[in-house]
């Protein structure tokens, strides 16, 4: 098993760069058949949360320890554990899908019409 190290802060060239882009290019060929594989990756990292790697064009997002793929724009089911949480439960009873924002936020439009934000800190619902 071949193992890879993703640090693009670090002082690597160019070509080892662009090498860690093309091995996620083609992790998410395989998840995605129809990709094109000319995105370039970006690690980000927050303290207290798994890195996970981004387009530079911002338009994808690859949580590898999680094995989820995002992409932006899209709707899509809300994480189980935001749709489970109480407190989203009572304020937002029939909101199922939203879209993937930077930063693990996800945006929906609630039932006033409205576009509202929300994301989880740990077990804390933030809206």
């Amino acid at each position: 098993m071949k193992h890879y190290k993703f640090t693009p802060n670090s002082k690597e060239s160019f070509g080892e760069w662009k090498s860690q882009s093309k091995t996620i290019n083609s992790i998410v060929g395989t998840l995605r058949p129809n990709w094109k594989g000319e995105s370039r990756w970006v690690m980000k990292e927050a303290p207290g949360e798994f890195p996970f790697f981004m387009t530079d064009d911002g338009l994808h997002t690859l949580f590898p320890l999680l094995s989820k793929l995002v992409s932006g724009n899209k709707h899509a089911l809300l994480p189980l554990n935001v749709r489970q949480n109480p407190l989203f439960r009572q304020l937002f009873p029939e909101v199922e899908q939203g879209s993937f924002r930077n930063g693990n936020v996800y945006s929906f439009t609630d039932s006033h019409g409205f576009e509202t934000l929300v994301c989880l800190k740990g077990d804390n619902l933030v809206v």
